[in-house]
């Protein structure tokens, strides 16, 4: 069941993706629309780099796509790895999330998805985000400090670092 749940919320958050990238081509391409900047509906790419620590802290980088609807909400879809994660059997998330943007460049992050360890001993659970970044405007692109806790089988992870995200 476990199994099934990853390669779910894995298989959405790729399609979100394509389904962004789409949207954002046909919007470089000119099609006439305006979708960048506060005009919404919007599409955010971003890159995370950062760490994960649960008992040890270790690298983390990641991709993240959020579809602006509105200047309150958005949604969209991440997924991180953390290859040195449970003594180097690795880690990798994929999540579904809910983003909320009360005040200007505050986001709050919610999140539901998959924990997916790797090597010998792997297994899939189910995982739960909560999360805050703020956004900094530096030119065409953003740069997020974020912060965020999974919650996975009983246990805690912190996860932080920077997101670099561009809107299209």
């Amino acid at each position: 069941m476990q199994h099934s749940l990853y390669n779910l919320v894995k298989t959405l958050g790729v399609t979100v993706i394509f389904i962004g990238l789409s949207v954002a081509g046909s919007a470089l391409a000119g099609d006439g629309s305006s979708t960048g900047g506060s005009h919404y509906p919007s599409n955010v790419f971003g890159v995370f780099v950062g760490a994960t620590d649960s008992g040890e802290t270790d690298f983390t980088i990641g991709v993240e796509y959020e579809r602006r609807v509105s200047e309150l909400f958005g949604f969209g879809g991440v997924i991180e790895h953390t290859p040195d994660a449970h003594n180097g059997d690795g880690v990798s998330v994929a999540l579904a999330e809910l983003f909320v943007h009360p005040a200007g460049s505050l986001r709050l992050i919610g999140g539901v998805g998959a924990e997916k360890l790797h090597g010998a001993s792997g297994y899939t659970k189910t995982l739960f985000r909560t999360g805050v970044a703020y956004d900094f405007q530096v030119g065409d692109f953003e740069i997020a400090p974020t912060f965020n806790v999974d919650y996975v089988g009983g246990n805690q992870a912190t996860v932080f670092g920077i997101s670099f995200l561009r809107h299209f």
